[in-house]
């Protein structure tokens, strides 16, 4: 579980936010202290216009057309993490053994990530390969219902959302598994 959580961290560095980054307090009356209110301003959402930002084009998954003759939960196959950025749920998911990989990816395709979390999505998804630890990282725009302490859900930072994924049905080939 530490690689999946290094892996969930990893991936959040390659997401664009944008946030306050630099306080200069001039002159604080309150009873707080300058590093607690520069700590707030900075938790403070900024509304940005995201598609201003392009991603790069080597960022892009290859899916492959692979034979398959049945099907197991994606808990056989990988690891998973998950937790938020804001109002975006992101999902970590490194594969056991290499050999997993091209099936995790042909089975966690977008569009069926999108109908698999239909009842939380509001948004687009994005994934990207992690190169080196057979790993995808996974990003659910705007299905937390605000995030953290807007969301009236019961899980506001998508905490649960890589259990859920996990059980997640992959069609994979018999000879691959163990």
């Amino acid at each position: 579980i530490q690689y999946a959580n290094a892996l969930r961290r990893m991936c959040l560095n390659g997401v664009p936010i944008f946030a306050i980054d630099m306080i200069e307090v001039l002159e604080n009356t309150s009873i707080m202290p300058d590093e607690a209110i520069a700590h707030r301003l900075g938790l403070i959402p900024l509304k940005t216009d995201l598609s201003k930002y392009n991603e790069s084009d080597n960022s892009k998954i290859i899916y492959e057309d692979i034979e398959t003759d049945c099907s197991v939960p994606l808990q056989q196959l990988a690891f998973a993490r998950s937790g938020d950025k804001g109002d975006h749920a992101n999902i970590g998911v490194i594969a056991r053994k290499p050999i997993y990989l091209p099936y995790i990816r042909n089975g966690l395709k977008p569009e069926i990530i999108a109908d698999y979390f239909s009842h939380l999505l509001n948004g687009e998804i994005n994934i990207w390969d992690v190169p080196g630890i057979s790993g995808l990282n996974i990003l659910l725009r705007n299905s937390l219902g605000g995030g953290g302490m807007s969301s009236l859900r019961i899980d506001p930072q998508g905490k649960a959302y890589a259990q859920q994924l996990l059980e997640i049905q992959i069609p994979v080939k018999k000879e691959i598994l163990d």
